[in-house]
């Protein structure tokens, strides 16, 4: 989950399962004007998952959801949380929980964010 600086934002997204039982999928949150925020995660069979988001590394077993704010210096900030395995009308109440908690709502509305 990020923040964008403007409503052209463009979310590529590429999955596969070619290996199964391991997933892989890619893509790009957001393209602002002062950052780009590239992503891979993958899935393996025993149940470790990593993502790495612009050259970072998180172990997803930690938590699911990475928040990620640009910043105004061209810098990116993360915030790594607990999200449940969720079908798409789950994710989509998560999210708008999510933007009520207090968390959330103090790392995206940072001064320092784009």
């Amino acid at each position: 989950m990020t923040i964008a600086d403007s409503l052209k934002t463009e979310n590529p997204v590429i999955a596969t399962s070619r290996n199964h039982p391991h997933y892989l999928a890619q893509g790009s949150l957001n393209k602002s004007s002062k950052s780009r925020v590239d992503w891979v995660a993958i899935q393996l069979a025993d149940k470790n998952a990593y993502s790495i988001v612009n050259a970072r590394i998180f172990d997803l077993r930690v938590g699911r959801l990475i928040l990620v704010a640009p910043q105004k210096d061209g810098s990116i900030r993360f915030y790594q949380t607990q999200a449940p395995t969720m079908n798409l009308n789950e994710r989509e109440k998560f999210i708008e929980n999510l933007k009520t908690q207090p968390k959330a709502i103090a790392f995206f509305s940072d001064h320092n964010n784009i």
